[in-house]
């Protein structure tokens, strides 16, 4: 946040698209050194560019096959769009893409992984990322003891533009079944009915492991910042199958395609 003071920026808002995201990061400065300037936005350092694209047009409903999944369907005005705008971002130096070294270094202490991390470093605006990301906020403020903490706040993941009340960054983890077949069902159940109930999500609200919950009401403040925007998009529902239908190495080599173009 103190980067946007700091160059008199207006703050991220909830529900940007991302060609809002863009040219809002478009506005920090792009020059200085490589390894001390500030960028308009980061995001995981294990995601290339062309992932990048393909999430975007994901989160868009822009699918890569056609309908019976036999011809590439990226030869639109939509994907183009999401293309030109990527490229144009990283190339103006506003986005930041690792480069295929640093995502391959070698990291041997939790402090090593944090000083890569160009937001908690605050030399990033704003960062795409999961909830595990405030995790390590907190904890890089715990350990890096020579490193100012970053001045940070959460709003929602960037949305589609026609469609700017659902997200498509959404998963689920830890979900728990019962085998049909096993000998104790009703303890099964039972346990199953505990661990989903708000006496169990109240006491996990006392130990802080980074994970949401979904009774949001024992989702505690994270370094006095509020979880909220984590829960103000709905899930959009994921009717994107091209994954399950396309050849296995298929979206490898879309990748390289998109690498290499």
């Amino acid at each position: 946040m103190d980067l946007f003071k700091k160059i008199g920026v207006d703050l991220p808002r909830d529900s940007m698209s991302w060609e809002e995201v863009f040219e809002l990061a478009k506005r920090f400065p792009t020059d200085g050194e490589k390894d001390k300037r500030i960028y308009g936005l980061t995001t995981d350092s294990y995601m290339t560019l062309e992932n990048f694209i393909q999430m975007i047009g994901s989160g868009q409903d822009l699918k890569a096959l056609s309908a019976d999944s036999t011809q590439l369907n990226v030869n639109t005005d939509s994907w183009r769009k999401v293309f030109q705008m990527t490229i144009d971002a990283a190339k103006s130096g506003a986005y930041y893409v690792p480069k295929e070294e640093d995502r391959n270094m070698q990291m041997t202490t939790m402090e090593d992984m944090y000083k890569e991390d160009l937001f908690i470093m605050g030399r990033s605006a704003m960062t795409f990322s999961y909830n595990y990301e405030v995790n390590s906020i907190i904890q890089a403020k715990e350990q890096l003891k020579s490193v100012t903490p970053v001045n940070w706040d959460i709003v929602t993941a960037p949305v589609d533009p026609n469609n700017r009340n659902q997200s498509s960054y959404f998963n689920l983890s830890n979900t728990f079944s019962v085998n049909a077949s096993s000998p104790n069902l009703r303890a099964s159940w039972e346990f199953v009915k505990y661990i989903n109930s708000e006496a169990f999500a109240k006491l996990k609200s006392k130990s802080s492991n980074g994970y949401l919950r979904s009774w949001t009401a024992y989702n505690a403040d994270q370094d006095g910042r509020k979880m909220e925007p984590f829960y103000k998009l709905e899930p959009k529902a994921n009717t994107n199958d091209e994954y399950t239908k396309a050849p296995a190495n298929f979206f490898g080599l879309l990748a390289n395609v998109i690498k290499t173009g």
